[in-house]
């Protein structure tokens, strides 16, 4: 694996059993960015189902991913995975500027801030705050910032989440997809 590199995890389950997927080992510069559920046979009750699991490599390093079997429900019977270990390699620059690639997850500039505030303008409901960033060149540029939510409800209810932003050249940068990280 190299720095910048996107991977998917799938594990099945059987729908309506209750048991799900979780990485519950994550160390290293990996990120988790999200994760789904996918029915097999859309309709049918206890069709199995895919969960995928999307990461991204960060930084050079040893790094380790372990998922666990449990039902909400039952969690005395958890079942965890052996242990991935894997190595992150450095990725050269030609290999992070090449179009179409995305940048590792980097501190928020100044610039990127401002692109974030002109794509929220107007945004009410749940306040983002952009923590780290990461771009892809292709006709202008998609910027997917790691940002928490904070709902405007009463009490403490914050969550991680990716705000995917484009901009056309030359143009307004708006809003293109809100995903909660799910953990």
């Amino acid at each position: 694996m190299k720095v910048g590199e996107i991977f998917t995890a799938e594990r099945i389950v059987m729908g309506g059993t209750g048991f799900r997927y979780a990485p519950v080992r994550l160390t290293g510069e990996v990120a988790l960015l999200s994760s789904e559920t996918i029915e097999l046979e859309p309709g049918k009750c206890g069709a199995p189902e895919i969960q995928r699991f999307t990461f991204q490599c960060l930084r050079p390093g040893k790094a380790e991913i372990q998922f666990a079997r449990f039902r909400s429900f039952e969690m005395d019977t958890v079942i965890f995975e052996e242990v991935l270990p894997f190595t992150v390699e450095a990725a050269t620059d030609n290999q992070l500027a090449a179009l179409g690639g995305w940048s590792p997850f980097e501190a928020v500039s100044p610039e990127d801030r401002l692109v974030f505030r002109k794509a929220m303008e107007g945004f009410v409901g749940v306040k983002y705050e952009p923590e780290k960033v990461s771009k892809q060149i292709v006709n202008g540029v998609n910027f997917r910032f790691f940002c928490y939510g904070h709902p405007a409800v009463q009490g403490e209810h914050t969550f991680p989440a990716i705000v995917k932003i484009y901009v056309a050249p030359g143009g307004e940068a708006h809003i293109t997809e809100i995903q909660r990280v799910v953990l």
